[in-house]
């Protein structure tokens, strides 16, 4: 039989391990969150500090504006929104088009066809104000 006393040495052994793996992994959990904490301190500053974008107003003489040295075949307002459709645009002036855009609204839908293969699309999009 066992005597008490090598028992009571094997159970505070046993709650020994026990506890040193407990709290290994707790100060592993520790600083998880300490380091998640931080990430979040930083988006908030980040936030805060952050440049608002300057938009313009989008109407109609905006878009003609925007689209002269393209080929405009119509401009259509409807329920808040402005629908152009343009003819032979290039690929890059397509971007820099787009880009210029988002200064005044939201693309809410693209199409841009090449029939051609060489980079020419015809293009439809969708645009609101913000």
């Amino acid at each position: 039989m066992i005597n008490r006393k090598v028992v009571y040495a094997l159970s505070a052994l046993l709650l020994f391990v026990y506890s040193y793996a407990f709290i290994s992994d707790f100060s592993e959990f520790k600083n998880f969150l300490n380091i998640q904490y931080l990430k979040f301190k930083e988006f908030l500053f980040l936030l805060n500090n952050a440049e608002e974008k300057r938009r313009g107003t989008l109407n109609e003489d905006v878009l003609r504006q925007l689209t002269e040295n393209l080929e405009l075949v119509s401009i259509r307002y409807e329920y808040g929104k402005y629908e152009v459709k343009l003819r032979k645009v290039n690929a890059v002036e397509l971007v820099s088009l787009l880009k210029e855009l988002e200064n005044y609204g939201k693309v809410e839908k693209l199409e841009a066809v090449d029939n051609t293969g060489r980079g020419i699309f015809d293009v439809k999009f969708i645009v609101s104000p913000l």
